[in-house]
């Protein structure tokens, strides 16, 4: 029962938060979870939230014990919660709600991703190996990421040990750059970002709705 986003977009699993942090929050949105009867240690802090003025909102074809106590139920049909996720999306994105310095400082949203393979650039791309081979934490790692830093006009390698980016950075979240690889050949690639922005401008909440 463990989010399963948080280590697909950190890479860390809880590092910086636990439930009891839920009584802390004034909007907690629960997608196909049923804390009341699933995870009854934790329970009393959705209560808590609650208490102190949270709203609570559960999508969930059910209409669970949590969906009960909940401000707002959203039945929506099975299977289509992607859906509901990416309208959710593409409202954030188009009528700017989101915090995209917290994105571009915290999370994998300006990490480079090569359009020639789909895949992510990393430090083995564009530095070619030492000796050899390969070494956590040299200039041939394939740990590593690589970001378009702004500031500089140029590809930033950076690591995935920790959050954060280095001091002076500044990622970008959209746009094309060319990059020169480690054997000569030069690709383009985008921030991951861009290509999200991208992928959900066809999700709109009307387009969705039916």
């Amino acid at each position: 029962d463990l989010p399963l986003a948080m280590p697909i977009t950190f890479g860390v699993q809880c590092s910086d938060h636990e439930t009891k942090d839920w009584a802390n929050s004034r909007f907690l949105l629960l997608v196909g979870a049923n804390p009341l009867e699933t995870r009854i240690p934790d329970a009393h802090f959705l209560t808590d939230a609650a208490d102190d003025g949270g709203r609570i909102v559960v999508v969930d074809p059910k209409y669970s014990a949590t969906a009960a106590m909940a401000d707002d139920w959203l039945p929506i049909e099975p299977g289509t919660d992607a859906a509901l996720g990416l309208a959710l999306v593409n409202v954030i994105l188009r009528e700017g709600l989101g915090d995209l310095e917290y994105m571009a400082k915290y999370s994998d949203a300006p990490l480079l991703v090569r359009e020639d393979t789909g895949k992510r650039l990393r430090e083995v791309d564009i530095q070619a190996p030492a000796g050899g081979g390969s070494a956590p934490g040299g200039g041939d790692s394939d740990a590593r990421f690589v970001v378009w830093d702004l500031e500089t006009d140029g590809p930033v390698v950076i690591g995935a040990d920790k959050l954060g980016l280095p001091d002076g950075v500044r990622p970008a979240l959209t746009g094309s750059y060319e990059v020169r690889l480690a054997d000569g050949a030069t690709i383009k690639a985008r921030p991951g970002f861009d290509y999200v922005q991208q992928a959900v401008t066809e999700y709109t909440p009307e387009a969705v709705e039916k």
